[in-house]
């Protein structure tokens, strides 16, 4: 039976690094630029974005909600932070830390309409996020997104995107893992539901969940990324049914979608519609895997 149970466990957890690995074969031999370390730090720096905005709204998944407004949210805080330095001429630190007190508000608006008002979270959201994608353009003026200071975005910076994506994964397992108000955010199995349907505790559950959410989408954005993908929560194996999933897996899920995107802009050049077809059917053969993995591993476990 231990034997059983161990390789249950081992076909369960293969999924992502088999894809991993099969994604970093295909795109060596497609294109032989690559394996390089510019676009290892290009990769780094799409994971550490990625990353750090799946860990706050994995969370939000993972206990039966959604949240459909990360991406705005990332665009309007980095417009937002720009604005107040470039145009304001407000210091670095202030900027940046009235960029993610809005971002928290803007969690804390989705968490209160939720929670309080009985509003689906789906058309919350949703809503959220067309106003705030909206308000980014009023910010911006229609152009392009702010740039924050150099040493985040040259080469040298690749350290800092992945030392911040470390220290909010690290500091996100200690909170659900070594924490008991932690532990009771982030199980592998079923768990109820964040809708705003149950008592004030569960209320004030899902306005947690949301200002988490809102704060790692503005911390992403500040890292200059205009739009999230939403593959990563699919591919971390974090579903929307009944909330289940484990949040490790999320940041793996992540990984492999900077992994993809990047090697298929490399291997694709300036094909960028062709390179959204292949986004797609890769994410839909990914999911299709992810499945067979799981039923695998249930039939082992049986």
């Amino acid at each position: 039976e231990a034997r059983t149970d161990k390789k249950a466990v081992l076909i369960s957890n293969a999924g992502l690094p088999v894809l991993l690995v099969l994604l970093i074969f295909i795109f060596s031999a497609w294109s032989g630029r690559f394996l390089n370390s510019y676009v290892i730090g290009v990769i780094i720096r799409e994971w550490a974005v990625v990353g750090i905005a799946a860990a706050g709204t994995a969370l939000v998944m993972l206990n039966g909600g959604v949240d459909l407004s990360v991406g705005a949210v990332m665009s309007v805080t980095a417009m937002t932070a720009g604005s107040l330095m470039h145009r304001m001429d407000m210091p670095f630190p202030v900027s940046i830390l009235l960029a993610l007190s809005f971002a928290l508000g803007y969690g804390l608006l989705n968490g209160v309409c939720i929670a309080i008002f009985k509003i689906p979270f789906f058309i919350t959201t949703l809503g959220m996020g067309v106003v705030l994608y909206g308000l980014s353009n009023i910010i911006g003026g229609y152009g392009g997104m702010y740039m924050l200071p150099g040493v985040l975005t040259q080469g040298t910076g690749i350290g800092w995107f992945l030392s911040i994506l470390l220290l909010a994964a690290g500091a996100s397992l200690i909170f659900l893992y070594k924490t008991d108000i932690g532990k009771g955010f982030c199980v592998s199995e079923e768990i109820e539901d964040i809708s705003g349907n149950g008592a004030e505790g569960t209320a004030r559950k899902t306005i947690f969940l949301y200002r988490l959410s809102g704060l790692s989408a503005g911390i992403a954005g500040l890292l200059l990324m205009l739009r999230v993908r939403q593959a990563y929560y699919v591919l971390g194996r974090v579903y929307l049914k009944r909330g289940k999933g484990q949040f490790p897996a999320v940041l793996a899920g992540a990984l492999l979608v900077a992994v993809w995107n990047i090697g298929i802009t490399v291997c694709l050049g300036g094909a960028r519609y062709n390179a959204r077809v292949f986004e797609g059917l890769f994410l839909i053969a990914a999911v299709l895997y992810l499945q067979f993995t799981r039923k695998l591993y249930d039939r082992v476990k049986k």
